[in-house]
């Protein structure tokens, strides 16, 4: 179970993340990238996630690598070793090559892919980004009713974690 003072913070940011982010359509470099190297420090030290901090600062690193096919290559090579040499890492590998994926294909911008490893650093538990993707299909669903272009995805980000910090509150009451 994930520590209840951590959400509380890590909802705040995202809040203020969603409502920048719906009012000038992007985020600040600071209001993304401090937030990351505080979660690289805190998946380090509470959960010696050194693996997962290692390959989110590997695809970052190689993101601006030309031509497209090289990082995409070796974005996959260092998933699979890390893979072999740590097999608990699956899933968490597996959730943030398919965030650094999306933004590297332009299905999600590069602010939402940072709030994402921002999340899956700090959290730990992959069925966060189940709600977040439930919390998607419904925003798609909201903004294809409405007739509206898009919605920024931070608000489903935002109440994917909302519902899992509840979920986390009630187990910790029950």
């Amino acid at each position: 179970m994930l520590e209840l003072p951590l959400l509380l913070p890590l909802l705040i940011w995202l809040l203020v993340s969603m409502v920048y982010d719906l009012r000038y359509r992007e985020l600040p470099a600071n209001l993304t990238m401090i937030p990351l190297a505080l979660a690289g420090i805190y998946a380090l030290l509470m959960h010696g996630a050194w693996i997962s901090v290692g390959f989110a600062a590997a695809l970052i690193l190689i993101s601006d690598l030309e031509p497209r096919q090289r990082r995409l290559l070796f974005a996959g090579v260092i998933a699979a070793f890390v893979v072999i040499f740590e097999p608990a890492a699956f899933a968490q590998i597996i959730i943030l090559l398919t965030i650094w994926l999306l933004w590297d294909f332009g299905a999600m911008g590069g602010a939402d892919a940072k709030l994402l490893f921002v999340i899956g650093l700090t959290v730990q538990q992959p069925v966060v980004f189940v709600l977040i993707a439930l919390a998607g299909g419904i925003q798609g669903l909201v903004a294809l009713l409405l007739h509206r272009k898009e919605i920024p995805f931070v608000v489903a980000i935002f109440v994917g974690v909302a519902i899992f910090a509840l979920d986390q509150l009630v187990l910790k009451i029950l």
